[in-house]
């Protein structure tokens, strides 16, 4: 089935095209948009629209007339060849007429049924929908807006829709008029996209908004807001990949803030609500530097998810013996080390995944690259998959929080910092002593310099119990007098 990009309306005078932006990075790179201008009551001018909304992105561009009365099979055609089928605004309306008068609302049925990306600007949404407020026949008075109406649509998509929420006085004939179970109503500058009937992203522009409303909870109007979670970038990265995942399997949506380092993520924090870190690899080991992060802040384990990581060998030639040097960032080249050295290759050490997938493409036929399996690669030879030195290769990022709150997860690893006060014998002994006593198997315990004097460390501890028992343990350690503890788990 197809999903739905449902978009308020624009606002061309604000010159951000970050809708069409949106649009386009759901599908592949330079998607092919069929254009269907079934609403439009000036296609002349909803198509020089839609131009100046995509300028200077990467597309391909097919125009078909549904007023022409082209054949079934030639539409299906250029639609199951699409990546996207775009509907421009107009008059809902008078498309709806047309579509059930000549039989093409079957058409319409079998495009929905098509592994695309349908966008809908206004009344190109409100066609798919089983309710939209429709404004053909509005007026204004004294300046306010009457005679909004609510219509009937295909019933495509089980929802009440609302463009423009923004102008007029729309909310006064939209909200008292609500049967479906759920209903959107968006400003200009703003989209919905929806899989499987399910809201999975929302889209605004700065200073505009989408609203909420279901059965459920009475109709209340409720703003949709993300919250927002940094992690490493750019776009592509196995953070970005971690965060798209945990959004996917948990249901939420979150405002994705990508920076370029560790640090940059530790010192902007506090303008975000959640930070999503790579804690520990299967090859590698524990990433050291969010270890000391850790050290530094109050921070607390909110959750955790796991992705497979998996590597590929790129390069310009067929011939791999043509190869000589290779792009590899410093924890690829740690879990890549086999093929390597195995292959005589030269490293070119980058800061990042992606940046050594930059080099490549401006590179000649003696360099190669090591890169995420999931990247777009078509524009180049893959002489080798999954080339990591282990097969089941997994990072395991944590979900931090500045704030105490309850745990997402039954089973997550409880963590602690030990730093002792004082250097004398028997500090570590003594506190692992007090694991022994609770009967508690530590999972983990790793040194890491305290970078005040040479010779002092601190300790992190990873472990799995029980709730009283991890207690019991805090308990007994805030006791000691000659240790800090820092607790990174949150349970109440």
């Amino acid at each position: 089935m197809a999903s739905f990009y449902l978009i308020g309306g624009h606002d061309f005078d604000l010159k951000s095209n970050l809708i069409a932006k949106n649009l386009l990075n759901l599908a592949k790179t330079c998607p092919k948009i069929l254009y269907i201008p079934i609403c439009a009551t000036n296609k002349e001018k909803a198509l020089n629209n839609l131009k100046k909304e995509f300028y200077g992105l990467d597309y391909q561009l097919q125009v078909i007339h549904l007023e022409e009365y082209p054949s079934f099979e030639n539409v299906l055609n250029l639609a199951t060849n699409a990546d996207i089928i775009y509907f421009p605004g107009g008059n809902t309306s008078k498309a709806l007429n047309f579509l059930k008068t000549t039989g093409y609302d079957k058409l319409i049925f079998n495009l929905s049924k098509l592994d695309v990306i349908i966008a809908g600007v206004s009344a190109g949404a409100m066609i798919f929908c089983e309710y939209g407020l429709a404004d053909a026949n509005s007026y204004k008075d004294h300046d306010e807006y009457y005679n909004y109406k609510l219509i009937n649509g295909l019933g495509i998509l089980a929802i009440t829709f609302c463009p423009h929420f923004d102008e007029g006085n729309r909310i006064l004939y939209f909200k008292d008029e609500l049967t479906t179970n759920h209903a959107f109503a968006l400003e200009n500058n703003t989209a919905i996209y929806l899989e499987n009937e399910k809201l999975v992203n929302f889209y605004n522009v700065k200073k505009y908004h989408v609203y909420y409303f279901s059965k459920a909870n009475n109709y209340i109007m409720n703003v949709l807001k993300k919250e927002k979670l940094i992690t490493l970038g750019p776009e592509g990265t196995f953070s970005h990949q971690a965060a798209l995942k945990y959004e996917k399997e948990n249901s939420l949506l979150f405002e994705l803030c990508l920076k370029n380092s560790l640090q940059q993520i530790e010192s902007s924090f506090s303008n975000a609500k959640y930070a999503l870190l790579p804690l520990e690899n299967s090859i590698d080991g524990f990433v050291t530097e969010t270890i000391d992060i850790l050290a530094r802040n109050n921070f607390y384990f909110i959750d955790e998810i796991e992705i497979p990581v998996n590597f590929n060998f790129i390069s310009k030639t067929r011939n791999l013996k043509d190869v000589k040097k290779v792009f590899v960032s410093f924890k690829a080249k740690g879990q890549c080390i086999r093929f390597i050295h195995d292959n005589n290759l030269e490293v070119v050490e980058t800061d990042s995944n992606m940046m050594s997938y930059e080099r490549i493409k401006n590179s000649d036929e003696t360099y190669g690259a090591i890169v995420p399996s999931h990247l777009d690669i078509k524009n180049f030879h893959t002489n080798a998959k999954n080339i990591q030195d282990i097969d089941h290769n997994f990072t395991r990022f944590i979900l931090l929080s500045k704030e105490k709150e309850k745990n997402k997860q039954e089973n997550l690893k409880y963590s602690l910092i030990i730093e002792p006060i004082l250097d004398e014998p028997g500090i570590l002994m003594n506190v692992l002593l007090q694991f022994k006593e609770e009967n508690i198997n530590i999972e983990a315990i790793m040194s890491r310099p305290m970078k005040k004097v040479i010779g002092t460390y601190y300790f992190y501890i990873e472990f799995k119990t029980n709730e009283y028992s991890y207690h019991r343990l805090l308990n007994n350690l805030s006791l000691n007098k000659k240790i800090k503890v820092h607790p990174l788990f949150f349970k109440s």
